[in-house]
């Protein structure tokens, strides 16, 4: 039963691929009862230029997904000492970067390039608590940012810690970096926004800008270097202002923003938490501009309103990584646009 599944899946993927002309939105889901995918519940996931998708799952180990064949690597079969992948990143020569975090919350660093595995903690003596995401310099060092502990800079063979000291402020958590083009350092804490130029560290909070709140988790820069930002809603700054979108002055429904990521049109993609308590309905919502679209359990085929991570290849399929399964969702367009995706982190 399952071979009949998997060969379902082969075809419904050809056809999203290869069938552009159909302006009916199409859906394939992955899981463990219809794939060799070896886990549900997934944390990331990051795409090469060659359409292979790395996926990160929580507590089944690393699976990488290249022409419908899949490949596991666990901590049976590879260099990995830990099945929880929290973060995936895949720089400019096409190294994977994975994060892996064990029971106690300590994590590592593995850089895969190639048939090379390289353990990052062995190779520095590292031991980093919470590591929640790295980021590739453009001159390709490493920065690597932990919830409690700040941000270790990693340059040939010196390792530079920066923290609330460096910071100027007290900061009780960080949670993203991203680097723009030109090299700038973007980093969402809970205490606000901030940016580093590789001299001087500038901090934008809600006493000092239009920045609706201190907790920034998510950070998406697009190709016009607007800094897309989950803070207490959905935040675009452009250097110079700031705009806000909350339930109470748009179409944006009550959520708790994962992450964010933007399709080849220019359209922005949100994957959001499932907090029935708190009155957050979850989902993947889609914003183009005007409307704000919500896809959920109720109303399409995505397999779980809890939606951790968004990555989008050059077809445009929507890659989704669920609390049940992986979700390739292709929704036809019938303009053209010249905007590309960075890297969220």
């Amino acid at each position: 039963m399952k071979k009949i599944f998997v060969i379902s899946i082969v075809i419904s993927f050809l056809f999203i691929n290869c069938s552009k002309t159909n302006n009916t939105p199409e859906w394939i889901i992955y899981n463990t009862e219809n794939s060799d995918l070896p886990g549900n519940g997934l944390n990331c996931i990051a795409i090469e230029e060659n359409g292979t998708k790395w996926i990160g799952t929580r507590y089944g180990g690393l699976a990488k997904l290249y022409n419908n064949e899949w490949t596991v690597y666990n901590t049976t079969n590879s260099e990995l000492n830990e099945d929880f992948i929290s973060d995936i990143t895949i720089d400019n020569y096409n190294r994977k970067w994975i994060i892996t975090v064990d029971n106690s919350g300590y994590g590592e660093l593995i850089c895969i390039s190639g048939n090379i595995w390289t353990n990052y903690n062995d190779i520095y003596n590292l031991n980093f608590f919470c590591m929640r995401s790295v980021a590739i310099d453009i001159d390709n060092s490493i920065w690597i940012l932990t919830k409690f502990d700040g941000i270790f800079h990693i340059d040939g063979e010196n390792v530079t810690i920066y923290n609330d000291d460096d910071l100027g402020i007290t900061v009780n958590y960080y949670f993203c970096i991203t680097i723009d083009s030109n090299g700038i350092k973007w980093i969402g804490t809970s205490s606000g926004l901030v940016k580093y130029d590789n001299s001087d560290w500038t901090i934008f909070n809600i006493e000092n800008s239009d920045i609706p709140d201190n907790k920034v988790s998510n950070i998406l820069i697009d190709n016009f270097e607007t800094r897309w930002l989950s803070c207490n809603g959905l935040t675009a700054y452009n250097g110079l202002s700031w705009i806000n979108y909350t339930p109470e002055n748009s179409g944006l429904p009550e959520m708790f923003v994962n992450t964010i990521c933007i399709d080849n049109y220019g359209n922005k993609w949100i994957g959001t938490d499932d907090f029935i308590d708190y009155d957050y309905h979850g989902g993947l919502i889609k914003y183009d501009g005007s409307t704000w679209t919500a896809y959920r359990t109720e109303n399409s085929e995505l397999p779980d309103n809890n939606v951790f991570d968004i990555a989008i290849d050059k077809y445009n399929t929507i890659w989704i990584c669920t609390d049940n399964g992986l979700a390739a969702f292709y929704e036809p367009y019938s303009t053209t646009s010249n905007i590309v995706e960075y890297q969220n982190h």
